[in-house]
C-alpha cells in the first residue's frame, strides 16, 4: 500500500500542475519522477507526443537532449520498434532485453550509447480512443515488467492522457478565443465564422446573442456536455430555461452569478469551477466567459468556454479516499490492538514478582491466554485491509451469557480504570440473559464504552455498568459522572473521527463508531444520553435475547509442562532468533531434543547431521526462503520420511495451497497454540496435508 500512496501523490502533483496552467513538460515531468521513484533508480522514463497525423513521434520530457535529438521524428508503423510499434498497434511493447531482440539489432548502438538494456513502451490514448503519445521506460539491466510495474505504468498513461488532452483542449480554447476576437473585425462573416467555430471547437463553447443573456446557444460539445438536444436553449434567464442546475462549492448558484450572466454585464470570468447537474448526468467544468462589445464599447453579448474536468476531480477524490482509508486502517490497528495488550502487560508485571501463589498464577495466566487469543483474532481480521475499510468483519457467534462479555470487558478495561482511581460498580442481572453473539466482539463493545468512561472522567470518578432484561432485549448501560456531551455534539457522537471537546491522549475518535458498527452487526442498537457538559453520560446497548441456553465455555488448556511429545527430535528453522529460541525451550520442556537454525542455507546440512523426526520451518526468511529450504530438505537422505511443517505468519488459503504444493505436511500460522503443535507433531510421517487451526 505505501508505494501506491506514493503513486497517487505523484499523480496528484501532475494533475494539480496541469490544472494550474503549468507547461505540458512540467506536468509530465512529475509523472516521470513518479515512474522512476516507483520502478527504481536504475530506470528512466520519457514521454513522446504524436505529430497529430499518426506518422512520427517527438520527445517531450524525460531523456537527455542528445537522446531526444537522436530519436526525434521516430516513425510510427508495423516495422518500427518500441514506441513506434506501440503507437501503431495500440498495445504495450515490452522488451526485457534489447540485446536479445532481433528487431533491435539496427538500434543497439542507441541502447549502448545511452546505457539501457530493457525498454517498455505504452501507448497513450484519450478517453475517446484517439492516440496522442507514448510512455517509454528504460532500465539499466534486463527487466521483465511485473504486474505491479504494469499497474504503475497504466496509472501514468491514464493520467498523461488527461493532462495531454487538457493541454490540447486549452490550446484549442485559446485558438477559439483568438478567432472570436478576429471575428468582431469582420462583421459580415461574423455569424458564419462563429457558427463554424462553435461546431469545430473540441470544448464546450456558448455564445450569448443579446445583452440580457436570455438567448444563449452552444456548440455540439456544449450540448453533449450538458446532455441537451441539438439547438437547445442554454440560457437560465430564458422562460424556456434548460433542465439543468448549477452549483459551486456545494451551493446552488443564483442566476446573476452564472458565468455567462456575469459576462453579459461586462465582467470577464476567468476559470470559475462549477458543477452542472441534469437528469442525464453531472459534470464539473472549468468555465471562462468574456463579454462581446459593440462599436460603442457596450456589452452586446458574451462568449464562454467550458472544459470538462470531471475526471480530474474524480482523481482528486480518489486520492483523498485513499488517504482516508490508510489513516482509518492505521487508527483501527492501533485502537484494536492496544486494549488486549493492557491486561497482558499487567499480567507479565504481576508474574515477575518473587512469590506468586499458584492459584493467583493460574488466574493471571488464564487472563493472558484469553487476551492473546483476542489479539490473534484481531490480527486475523486486520490481514485483509479491504475487509476492515469496508466493514466486512466476520462474527463468530454462539449463545452466550451476556455477563461473560461484561466480565471479559472489565478484564480489558480494569488497568485504565485503576489508573484513573475510578470507582467501578457492576450490576448484573439476577437471571441469565442469553444473547447470540461473538463473545470477543461483544466484550470489545463494552470495553470501549468502559475505556471511554475512564478517559473522560476526572480522577476518582464513578463508573457503573449494569445489565437487565427489558422485554425481549438485554439492556447494558455504562454510566459515568465525567465530562459529559454537549447537546450539539450528541447527534454526532457515533460518527467516525468525532472527538468531543479537547481530545484526550491516545484518543483516535473511532471507538464509538466501532461500538455502533459491532452492535448493529449483532442486531442491536446503541444510544447516548447526557444532560450536558460536566454532567456525565450514559451509553445504552440493546441486544435481542435468544431462547437457548448459553453454550459452555471452552475447557482451560492443560499445563504445557505436564504434556509430552511423541517425537524425540525436532529441528526449528526461523530467522527470528527469539521466536526460534522460545519454541526450542517449550519443546525441550516437553522432553524433545531440539535444534534451532536461523538460516535456510544451513538447514539441509543440519538435517543430514541431526536426523530430526520433524522440521518446523518459517517461510519468509531472507536469502533462501522456506519453500527453497523445503525442497533442499526433501532431497536429503531421510528428507522424504520426516514431518515437514510450515510455521509462518502467512495464513490465507492461497498460502496454504502453496505450501501443500511445495511438499509440506502441514501449515500452522503464528502464533501457533500448543494444542496445534501437539496435534501436528503426533502424526509420524503422515504425508496427508493438514491445516489445523493454529
Amino acid at each position: 500500500m505505501p508505494e501506491r500512496v506514493a503513486w497517487l501523490r505523484g499523480q496528484r502533483e501532475a494533475l494539480e500542475s496541469a490544472l494550474n496552467g503549468a507547461p505540458l513538460q512540467v506536468s509530465l515531468d512529475a509523472l516521470v519522477r513518479t515512474a522512476t521513484d516507483g520502478l527504481g533508480r536504475d530506470t528512466r522514463a520519457a514521454f513522446y507526443l504524436g505529430d497529430g497525423e499518426g506518422v512520427s513521434l517527438h520527445h517531450v520530457v524525460g531523456m537527455s537532449a542528445d537522446y531526444a535529438a537522436a530519436v526525434d521524428g521516430f516513425k510510427i508503423g508495423p516495422e518500427s520498434l518500441a514506441c513506434g510499434l506501440a503507437a501503431h498497434t495500440g498495445q504495450p511493447v515490452i522488451t526485457a532485453d534489447v540485446r536479445k531482440d532481433a528487431q533491435w539489432q539496427p538500434w543497439l548502438w542507441l541502447a549502448e550509447r545511452f546505457n539501457y538494456r530493457g525498454c517498455w513502451s505504452f501507448p497513450i490514448r484519450t478517453s475517446a480512443g484517439k492516440f496522442v503519445g507514448t510512455l517509454a521506460i528504460y532500465s539499466g539491466g534486463p527487466r521483465e515488467a511485473t504486474d505491479g510495474d504494469q499497474e504503475l505504468c497504466s496509472l501514468l498513461t491514464r493520467t498523461a492522457s488527461i493532462i495531454i488532452s487538457q493541454h490540447y483542449e486549452l490550446q484549442a480554447r485559446k485558438q477559439a478565443e483568438a478567432a472570436l476576437r478576429e471575428s468582431e473585425a469582420r462583421e459580415r462573416l461574423r455569424a458564419q465564422e462563429l457558427q463554424t467555430l462553435l461546431d469545430l471547437a473540441p470544448i464546450g463553447v456558448s455564445i450569448a446573442l443579446d445583452p440580457e443573456g436570455r438567448d444563449i446557444r452552444g456548440n455540439r460539445a456544449s450540448e453533449a456536455l450538458l446532455g441537451l438536444p441539438p439547438g437547445a436553449q442554454l440560457s437560465m434567464a430564458n422562460p424556456e430555461r434548460p433542465p439543468i442546475t448549477v452549483f459551486q462549492g456545494g451551493k446552488q448558484l443564483p442566476l446573476e452569478q452564472l458565468p455567462m450572466q456575469r459576462a453579459v454585464r461586462g465582467e470577464t470570468v476567468d476559470e470559475q469551477i462549477i458543477t452542472i447537474k441534469s437528469a442525464a448526468h453531472t459534470v464539473t467544468v472549468l468555465s471562462k466567459a468574456t463579454p462581446l462589445y459593440d462599436d460603442m464599447q457596450r456589452p452586446r453579448g458574451a462568449i464562454g468556454a467550458f472544459l470538462d474536468i470531471t475526471a480530474l476531480k474524480q482523481a482528486e477524490e480518489a486520492l483523498r479516499d485513499a488517504d482516508r482509508r490508510k489513516d482509518e486502517f492505521l487508527a483501527t490497528l492501533a485502537h484494536e490492538l492496544r486494549n488486549p495488550l493492557a491486561p497482558i502487560r499487567t499480567g507479565l508485571e504481576f508474574l515477575k514478582g518473587a512469590e506468586v501463589a499458584p492459584e493467583r498464577r493460574r488466574v493471571m495466566i488464564g487472563i493472558m491466554e484469553r487476551q492473546v487469543g483476542n489479539l490473534v483474532r484481531l490480527v486475523d481480521d486486520l490481514v485483509e485491509i479491504s475487509r476492515i475499510t469496508r466493514g466486512k468483519i466476520e462474527l463468530r457467534s454462539q449463545s452466550i451469557d451476556i455477563a461473560a462479555a461484561i466480565h471479559l470487558a472489565l478484564e480489558t478495561s480494569r488497568p485504565l480504570i485503576k489508573e484513573g482511581s475510578h470507582q467501578i460498580n457492576v450490576k448484573t442481572s439476577p437471571e441469565t440473559l442469553t444473547v447470540f453473539a461473538d463473545l470477543t466482539r461483544l466484550a470489545q463493545v463494552f470495553a470501549n464504552l468502559l475505556n471511554n468512561a475512564a478517559k473522560f472522567s476526572p480522577g476518582g470518578g464513578s463508573i457503573e455498568i449494569s445489565c437487565k432484561r427489558q422485554g425481549d432485549e438485554a439492556v447494558v448501560t455504562v454510566r459515568d459522572n465525567g465530562r459529559g456531551i454537549s447537546p450539539e455534539a450528541l447527534p454526532h457522537i457515533f460518527e467516525p473521527f468525532i472527538q468531543v471537546g479537547h481530545p484526550v491522549p491516545g484518543g483516535l475518535g473511532i471507538g464509538l463508531a466501532l461500538v455502533r458498527n459491532l452492535v448493529e452487526l449483532h442486531g442491536g442498537t446503541v444510544s447516548a444520553q447526557s444532560a450536558g457538559p460536566d454532567q456525565g453520560s450514559a451509553f445504552i446497548v440493546r441486544l435481542p435475547l435468544c431462547e437457548s441456553e448459553p453454550e459452555p465455555a471452552a475447557a482451560a488448556p492443560q499445563s504445557p509442562l505436564t504434556t509430552t511429545l511423541p517425537f524425540n527430535r525436532v529441528l526449528i528453522v526461523d530467522d527470528n532468533r527469539d521466536a526460534a529460541d522460545m519454541l526450542c525451550a517449550l519443546l525441550e520442556s516437553l522432553g524433545a531434543t531440539v535444534r534451532a537454525v536461523y538460516d535456510g542455507r544451513a538447514a539441509a546440512a543440519v538435517v543430514e547431521a541431526f536426523a530430526p523426526d520433524a522440521v518446523l520451518l518459517d517461510l519468509g526468511m531472507p536469502g533462501v526462503d522456506g519453500y527453497e529450504t523445503a525442497r533442499l530438505i526433501r532431497q536429503t537422505r531421510d528428507g522424504q520420511n520426516l514431518q515437514l511443517v510450515a510455521l509462518t505468519g502467512w495464513g490465507q488459503q492461497s498460502d496454504r495451497a502453496k505450501t501443500a504444493e511445495a511438499g509440506f505436511d502441514a501449515h500452522l500460522t503464528k502464533p501457533a497454540s500448543l494444542e496445534a503443535l501437539q496435534e501436528i507433531l503426533s502424526r509420524r510421517s503422515e504425508r496427508v496435508f493438514q491445516s489445523p487451526k493454529g
